[in-house]
């Protein structure tokens, strides 16, 4: 075409022209990817991917006129200005171009139709209109441009180096990691375009942080208070034990990146103990941030907390599966891009195989990264094989460190050990086993049968200071109404900054020797700093209840035999997701035979990793490691298939007076990362069903998809929560 093309506009009347977006993207794209030895590929990808934009009708699109396809051509020109000589790598690179938007597509075979979403099936539309003449799609403007003469540029990638051996595609663990890399790729790629409309329309630069070596310095400072360790008896051996813990991890950064296994018992400063390691390390080896994967979205926020507290709340990140907008807010979604990043399990799994770009984003921060997999046992042992692939991958061929943390590691940290060709992981805490051999701090008890709400709230009354744990939020909420004056709930129907405020408060009375009696599901078994002298427990996996005891004479200052744990079967058996009654009947059957839970760990996962059923997903596996044909990778169908939940998290902003301007900007679809990090704070995520029944009674107002606010205040308590079954409140 014969004007000067443009990329965007903006409500004021500004215009980007194409050759600058396309010159800054290919810059940030080669910058993302040069961590992983792809430079040549993240600046070819970045120049051709909106080679669309130069057709009329595109350009049309941007003075309001009708939407009009603009991606596959840009992976067009991929195929062909890149030799097939190169290798897959100008096809892999094309899926990103195609699903710079929309999220990768299947590839869809040879066979594909034209128009149909598969990548081939796109080319083939794509072939189509160059050979029509249609000035709406005619984007040979493009070859004029600058950009397009980065095309030949690309040179193989570091993958290619030792493992591509041409022609066919070779085994399954080669096919695994070209499809990682294709994603990989799109990831840059997806990021440094969000990044460049972003600054473009807002006029926002990069987020600055601070560097990780001022991280780790003020960690140590931090952690000055440890030394020298203080208490009397097993309040002291403890406290020494922890010192030695943290020691161990400061040796132990100076080794080589690689698979490390951090395993302590519940109160053996493991949050502090990793932090200490990943900064550390990432440091020594000059990777780019640490990603810590918690159990669960509420245990996530609890760790961001302490690690804000360490480095300062500007430099750590918290970013879960409550947290994302479900709306097409492009600018909203995160990029991990800050030095410190908490997150679930959930959101971290899913981001190694989501085609989505919202997910894909985030994948390329996880390369030349400190990985940390907070509480292991977590980890759904359904999902294992790809798993532990796909974090493999990341140790293999893109420089990063995995960090398996807990008290009873899972089956999970072998899966990815045997996943790398030369296997194994090195202990970081060694002198753990040690320090902790006879420091045992509860006594435990086994309730035979059953126990009644009512009975467990009668045993709750009946103590002073007790920490009782079920397992639904439901369930929490009557047992601590049935308990009466006193007692108190601990669940996620409370925003994160209302349940650190109860935290904070439950602490200072224990400490006092005040009256606590608390109520809480298992979000109080992680990252959870509080110590009770009486722990009941509802019947879970062998894993929780030993992270529950962990919450029991925490500090070692009382005797073992006046601290006891007592885990009991509520009423009519254990209700939640399969994957937890599972773990909970594993548990009931070891326990049966007299043993203790600290006692049968291992014995524990073994049995359960049998039970897991795990064929639907490890369909995902064989699909992402058996295609033939580099044109013909499943993305979008992995995707699809491998979750590591089912249910779609819904967010009710409950005090939404206080984020109108966000809440505004969400409306028009213009919010940003800034805006979706201030709700977080004073939301509560539910699941969906719950969410739109809530709607439907008129005591929330949906104002984006997935995402609602509170209209009703009596349907919030800071304490007791959002009333989601309309049953009220504390008496």
């Amino acid at each position: 075409m014969k004007r000067r093309p443009i990329a965007h506009t903006s409500p004021d009347g500004c215009v980007e022209p194409l050759e600058d977006h396309l010159r800054q993207t290919s810059e940030l794209c080669g910058e993302f990817a040069d961590s992983f030895g792809s430079r040549s590929a993240g600046l070819v990808l970045g120049a051709a991917h909106d080679a669309g934009k130069c057709s009329e009708g595109f350009q049309r699109r941007l003075q309001g006129g009708p939407r009009i396809k603009h991606a596959a051509q840009g992976a067009l020109e991929l195929q062909r200005i890149v030799p097939d000589d190169k290798g897959p790598w100008a096809t892999l690179l094309s899926y990103g171009a195609v699903g710079h938007h929309a999220g990768l597509p299947d590839g869809g075979g040879r066979n594909a139709q034209p128009g149909h979403g598969t990548l081939v099936g796109q080319l083939k539309e794509a072939e189509a209109w160059d050979r029509g003449g249609d000035p709406d799609h005619d984007w040979s403007g493009f070859r004029d441009l600058e950009a397009s003469r980065t095309l030949n540029r690309l040179e193989a990638p570091a993958i290619a180096e030792t493992e591509w051996r041409g022609g066919a595609e070779g085994g399954a663990e080669m096919r695994f990691a070209l499809q990682m890399w294709g994603r990989m790729m799109a990831s840059c790629l997806i990021d440094a375009d969000r990044l460049c409309t972003e600054r473009f329309h807002r006029g926002f630069p990069r987020e600055a942080f601070e560097p990780l070596p001022v991280l780790k310095e003020r960690l140590e400072g931090y952690l000055g208070a440890f030394w020298p360790p203080r208490g009397q008896g097993m309040a002291l051996r403890l406290n020494e034990a922890r010192c030695r813990t943290l020691d161990d991890a400061l040796r132990a950064s100076c080794r080589a990146p690689g698979v490390y296994t951090l395993t302590v018992p519940c109160g053996g400063a493991k949050t502090l103990a990793y932090t200490r390691f990943a900064l550390a390390h990432a440091v020594a080896h000059g990777m780019g941030r640490v990603v810590v994967a918690a159990p669960t979205v509420a245990v996530a926020d609890q760790v961001g907390g302490v690690l804000a507290e360490a480095l300062g709340e500007g430099n750590v990140l918290v970013h879960h599966s409550g947290t994302d907008p479900k709306k097409r807010l492009k600018l909203a979604s995160e990029n991990w891009d800050a030095p410190v990043v908490v997150t679930s399990q959930v959101r971290l799994g899913q981001t190694l195989f989501d085609a989505s770009p919202g997910g894909l984003r985030r994948l390329h921060a996880l390369a030349k990264a400190v990985i940390v997999v907070d509480e292991t046992q977590g980890l759904p042992l359904a999902q294992e094989r790809p798993l532990g692939h796909g974090l493999a991958e990341l140790v293999a061929r893109y420089g990063s460190t995995l960090v398996f943390a807990s008290a009873t590691q899972s089956t999970v940290v072998g899966a990815v050990a045997e996943a790398l060709p030369e296997g194994g992981c090195e202990e970081i805490a060694v002198s753990a086993d040690r320090d902790y051999r006879g420091l045992s701090r509860v006594s435990w008890e086994i309730v035979p049968g059953e126990l009644s709400d009512a009975e467990v709230a009668g045993r709750v009354a009946g103590e002073p200071q007790v920490l009782c744990v079920v397992d639904t939020r439901r369930r929490a909420l009557d047992v601590a109404r049935a308990a009466g004056e006193g007692a108190v709930p601990l669940t996620t129907l409370t925003c994160p900054r209302d349940r650190a405020r109860a935290m904070g408060a439950m602490a200072r009375s224990l400490a006092a020797g005040e009256p606590c009696r608390v109520v809480a599901t298992s979000l109080v078994e992680a990252g959870c700093d509080l110590d009770f002298p009486k722990v009941l427990r509802a019947m879970a996996g062998i894993d929780s209840l030993v992270q529950a005891a962990g919450r029991c004479n925490r500090n070692g200052s009382r005797d073992p035999g006046d601290s006891v744990v007592t885990v009991f079967m509520p009423e009519g058996g254990v209700k939640g997701p399969a994957d937890a009654c599972l773990r909970a009947e594993a548990a009931r059957m070891i326990l049966a035979l007299g043993r203790t839970p600290e006692g049968c760990l291992d014995t524990y996962f073994k049995n359960l990793s049998i039970l897991c059923d795990k064929d639907d997903v490890d369909g995902a596996w064989r699909a992402l490691s058996s295609w033939l044909g580099v044109e013909s990778v499943p993305y979008r169908s992995v995707s699809e298939r491998f979750a590591m939940i089912h249910d779609d998290p819904w967010t009710v902003v409950v005090y939404p007076g206080e984020v109108s301007g966000e809440l505004a900007r969400i409306s028009a679809g213009t919010a940003d990362r800034r805006d979706m990090r201030a709700l977080r704070k004073v939301s509560v995520t539910l699941e969906r069903k719950e969410g739109k029944r809530m709607v439907a009674r008129g005591v929330v107002e949906e104002v984006s998809e997935g995402l609602g606010v509170l209209r009703d205040p009596e349907r919030y308590d800071p304490v007791w929560g959002l009333d989601v079954w309309g049953c009220g409140r504390e008496p």
